[in-house]
């Protein structure tokens, strides 16, 4: 497994609140590396009562990488979550705090470990933002990738 090729952040359009009640996560990694990408969900304050794994999609890929995502409809409108990243025997997670072998505590223990967490308040408190597609190009933080942009 190519840990470098590996790229998440809990904004933007890796994981943003798609309607009042969907958010969508994607993840990058290195093109057919992976057999498989799973995302361990639930809420931060009931855990327990909310936790759920889903199967991520490989949604697209292009000569380097793999892009997976999927749709998740969060009981509480907020959303804690890690990435469980398998290749043949080797299962990698990813979390807030960066990459480990060991499955991450639930939120709230005191040895927790520090998993993404995403809520849909901040969007749609003011109602869905308008965007008009206007063509442009900005790159990529890590890799330099050109990506096309929609700006208002």
């Amino acid at each position: 497994m190519l840990l470098e090729a590996l790229y998440h952040v809990p904004r933007d359009k890796w994981a943003y609140a798609y309607d009042n009640s969907t958010i969508h996560l994607r993840i990058r990694t290195k093109r057919d590396d992976l057999e498989q990408v799973v995302i361990m969900t639930g809420d931060k304050y009931n855990w327990a009562g909310t936790y759920q794994e889903y199967s991520m999609e490989k949604a697209a890929h292009d000569r380097m990488f793999d892009y997976w995502e999927i749709a998740v409809r969060p009981r509480y409108r907020r959303l804690s979550y890690a990435f469980k990243l398998v290749a043949g025997s080797e299962t990698i997670y990813l979390l807030d705090s960066g990459l480990q072998h060991e499955p991450p505590s639930p939120p709230g223990n005191a040895s927790s470990s520090l998993i993404f967490t995403r809520s849909m308040y901040s969007r749609y408190r003011n109602g869905p933002k308008k965007q008009s597609f206007i063509r442009s190009c900005q790159s990529d933080s890590l890799m330099g990738i050109q990506v096309m942009t929609q700006i208002q």
